[in-house]
């Protein structure tokens, strides 16, 4: 299957590569000029498009898998910024992908899209409300309603897929996983929050695999439009600390309670799969 991919090079996106490869997808990734991979891609196996070749391109592909976003955590930006880019920018790009004939699209999500409606949930249901909190989470709000409308009024197939809390190598290293890991490899204490926090936490090779598996499905028979990728295995932030602690055969110790809870800290967020 010929697929244009957007976000290559960041985390997510980059292992969606790395799994579509190695299924022999052909894969037309978009890159921004100085725009640097978070895990190594062997780039003899897919080929980078410059912004100024998407037509091109898109005439290739009969699929679009969008993973580009601005601001996705700990990263930081403002209200413009962030509505330029995850809406005004991807939905410019949607529409030229719509014009050049791709007619499926999946785009990723973000748990933090439901927000506030979140704390209603044991299972956050993907028919929760969206009621966002902040620049990142809002615009990603917007995206998706622009996507699925798009959709709709232009006979596109197109899904949100919401991934849960993603970890693994090439995650930013202010995350909570790549901190836990370099404190452990480090020999080092790691200070915590008391850690009754409930995740649903799942590996990015996880999340990838669902995405290409997704692709590769057959067509649904529904009319369902919005997923939840996850384990299934929701567990305390303490807990899966305290299991990858053991993995990685750490001496320091973990302090949990060393550090409070954020003031908007949702105790639990997990996805009905």
């Amino acid at each position: 299957m010929n697929i244009f991919v957007t976000g290559a090079t960041g985390f997510i996106g980059g292992y969606f590569v790395k799994e579509a490869v190695q299924r022999r997808h052909a894969i037309y990734a978009l890159r921004r000029k100085g725009s640097i991979p978070k895990i190594d891609l062997d780039d003899s196996k897919f080929k980078w498009v410059e912004e100024a070749l998407l037509d091109d391109y898109f005439k290739k592909c009969e699929v679009l898998v969008h993973f580009a976003a601005q601001g996705v955590s700990p990263q930081s930006s403002t209200w413009e910024d962030a509505f330029f880019s995850n809406v005004q920018g991807s939905l410019s790009l949607w529409l030229k992908a719509f014009e050049r004939g791709v007619k499926r699209m999946i785009v990723c999500g973000s748990l933090a899209e439901y927000g506030e409606s979140a704390r209603q949930y044991e299972y956050i249901p993907t028919s929760a409300p969206l009621e966002p909190m902040g620049p990142y989470a809002s615009s990603k709000a917007a995206s998706s309603l622009a996507a699925l409308a798009l959709g709709r009024t232009q006979g596109m197939d197109i899904c949100v897929i919401r991934p849960s809390n993603v970890y693994g190598e090439g995650q930013d290293e202010r995350n909570f996983w790549p901190l836990l890991k370099k404190a452990a490899l480090a020999g080092e204490d790691f200070l915590m929050t008391p850690g009754d926090q409930v995740r649903d936490f799942v590996s990015v090779e996880y999340v990838a695999k669902y995405f290409i598996d997704f692709i590769e499905a057959p067509k649904r028979k529904n009319h369902q439009r919005i997923f939840h990728v996850g384990s299934g295995e929701p567990k305390t932030l303490l807990d899966f600390a305290s299991e990858w602690w053991l993995h990685w055969n750490a001496s320091g110790k973990i302090l949990s309670g060393a550090l409070p809870y954020r003031d908007s800290e949702y105790m639990r967020l997990v996805p009905l799969l």
